[in-house]
Formats: structure tokens, C-alpha cells, sequence
């Protein structure tokens, strides 16, 4: 059951705005409190690597956000944290990653620690500058941190070992590099484990995508991919949810990679049909029609079974 807005509807998806006001429907308080899982996955971030607003970027999308701040959205980010044992992990180390590890302390007092690392590890994507150049917020500079496990690629561990300031953080045991290979299960804690998935999508480093396993449901996360592939279709058949790249809705700007979601949608339509596998777009660039308030184009995604992820958004695997 996908959470959004911290509210949820017993019979699917309810998706809920941020521009309508928090009110719950009655029973629905009770219903929101009731979990199957000790793990919840929370989304840190939703935005493409520059944010929303972007820097200097005057589009109407950006001038909407700078008038209403609630518009505005972190850098693509998920929070898995363990209910049972208190640790927490965070996927992605973004230029927010210290206001989305305030977000994971947010969730509850266990998670909340003034001593030692505040969370249990980062999981890297890849070398794009929105995944990987928060660790600075790890850095002695910033708060004491003793080896903290940064789990990653082999050639992504590679590029952090010989580049600066990366290398210093390794080098003075700041953070643990925990190279993976792809296809080979990782346990996390507790009834989390993950497996990577490679992705099409290689800058500086390869790209890894995450499939999570709950005690109970898995999910796939996928911020950013060239194009897909048909060997997507079943990795994206096999899990319970789905996080894909979101990045343009029907038309890019500046890019020639990123699927767009109407693409993606037309991709994965018949998976979306069996309705095993709740889809969700993450990554939005900050000039998508997606993010100008039309809220026509939101209501067409959900239309054909797929889900838009907003900042704060929860689910239990």
C-alpha cells in the first residue's frame, strides 16, 4: 500500500495533492496506522538532480515553485528504515542529503540519534552529481562519522577511492566502501536484502538499479535509465513496486536519454494490467509538465494505473 502524502484509502491507491488541505476522510486515521511490515521505504526526494526549483532557472514551473515553497521538491532519494532493529538506510547521497536524513530521524524517536552515524549506510546508484555528491554532508566538516558502509558498484568504488574529496573521506576510514556485484544478494539487516540490477546509463561510473527485498514485498528502483530494455520487463514483473525514472513527461528538454513516462507507460502497460506490480514515477526535471500544476496531466497517469511519487511519500515492505 503506497502511502502518499501520508495518507492512504483501504482500496488501492488514493492519491492526494499538495495543494488540498490534510483532512481524512472518517476511518481513514485508524486505517493509516495499521502496517504489515517493520520496514518502511520513505521517498527522501522526487526531483531530478538540480532540484526544484533549479538554480537560475526562471521557467514558469521554477518561478511557481519560489512563490509556493510547498511545490518545491528534494533530489531523488528513498529511506528504508527498519521499525524493529532502528537502523536506516538511505539510497542515494543527494546535494540534500542532510535535510533527507532529517526526514529518516523525522519518522520516529528510535531513528533520532545525536551519537555515532545517524543512519546505518548509503546505497549509490551510479556518478550522476544528484546521487553521490551529498557524502560531503559526511564529511568531519560537517558531523563525526566513522565508517560508514557506502555500498556501490566496483567501478563506482573505484572512482571514489582515487578522486578527491571522496578518497580522503576513505582513505581516513569516514566511509566504508561495500562494492557489490550485480545479481548477488546483499543482506542490509534484518529482513533487508537487496540485489543490483545493471542499468544502461553510464557516467563516470556504471549504473546499478536496486531490487529490495522486505519480509513481506520487494521493490525495484530505478531513477534514471537510457532507454529500456526488454529484460526490464520482467525484472519490473517480479517485484510488488516499481520506482522508475519519471524524468520528462511527453517531450525532453536537453536530453536524448530518459524514457518518457508516456513511453515507459506504453512499455509496461500490460504488467500495469495484471495490477501485481504499483508503478511510480520519481526523478522529475524541473521544467516536466508534469511539475506546472496542470492537474490534468497527474490524473492521466493515474488513468492508466501508474503513480506519481511526491517528497514524504511512505509504503511498507
Amino acid at each position: 500500500m503506497f502511502i502518499h502524502q501520508s495518507l492512504f484509502a483501504g482500496a488501492g491507491m488514493f492519491l492526494f495533492h499538495k495543494s488540498l488541505p490534510p483532512s481524512l476522510p472518517a476511518g481513514m486515521e485508524k486505517m493509516q496506522q495499521q502496517k504489515k511490515s517493520s520496514v518502511m521505504v520513505k521517498v527522501l526526494g522526487t526531483a531530478q538532480d538540480g532540484g526544484f526549483p533549479q538554480m537560475a532557472c526562471y521557467c514558469d514551473n521554477c518561478c511557481s515553485a519560489r512563490k509556493n515553497p510547498e511545490l518545491s521538491r528534494k533530489v531523488v532519494s528513498l529511506g528504508v528504515l527498519n521499525h524493529n532493529t532502528g537502523k536506516s538506510f538511505m539510497f542515494e547521497a543527494t546535494p540534500d542529503a542532510a535535510r533527507q536524513v532529517e526526514m529518516i530521524q523525522g519518522v520516529a524517536p528510535k531513528f533520532r540519534r545525536t551519537e555515532g552515524n545517524p543512519i546505518d549506510g548509503i546505497l549509490l546508484t551510479h556518478a550522476d552529481i544528484g546521487h553521490y555528491v551529498g557524502l560531503f554532508q559526511f564529511r568531519p566538516e560537517v558531523t563525526s562519522i566513522r565508517n560508514l558502509p557506502v555500498y556501490c558498484t566496483q567501478i563506482m568504488a573505484k572512482f571514489l577511492r582515487e578522486n578527491e574529496p571522496w578518497r580522503f573521506m576513505v582513505q581516513r576510514n569516514i566511509i566504508t566502501l561495500m562494492p557489490f556485484e550485480f545479481k548477488t544478494s546483499v543482506q542490509l539487516d534484518e529482513g533487508i536484502s537487496f540485489q543490483a540490477v545493471k542499468v544502461p546509463h553510464d557516467k563516470h561510473s556504471d549504473m546499478a538499479g536496486f531490487v529490495i527485498q522486505g519480509p513481506n514485498k520487494s521493490l525495484l528502483f530505478i531513477p534514471d535509465i537510457d532507454q529500456w530494455e526488454e529484460r526490464f520487463l520482467d525484472i519490473v514483473a517480479s517485484v510488488d513496486y516499481a520506482v522508475l525514472d519519471g524524468t520528462f513527461y511527453s517531450e525532453r528538454r536537453g536530453s536524448k536519454i530518459h524514457p518518457l513516462i508516456t513511453e515507459s507507460m506504453s512499455f509496461f502497460k500490460d504488467i500495469v494490467k495484471t495490477k501485481k506490480t504499483e508503478s511510480i514515477f520519481i526523478h522529475f526535471n524541473h521544467s516536466s509538465k508534469l511539475l506546472s500544476g496542470d492537474i490534468s496531466i497527474r490524473k492521466a497517469i493515474e488513468a492508466k494505473g501508474y503513480y506519481v511519487a511526491d517528497d514524504g511519500d511512505a509504503l511498507w515492505l
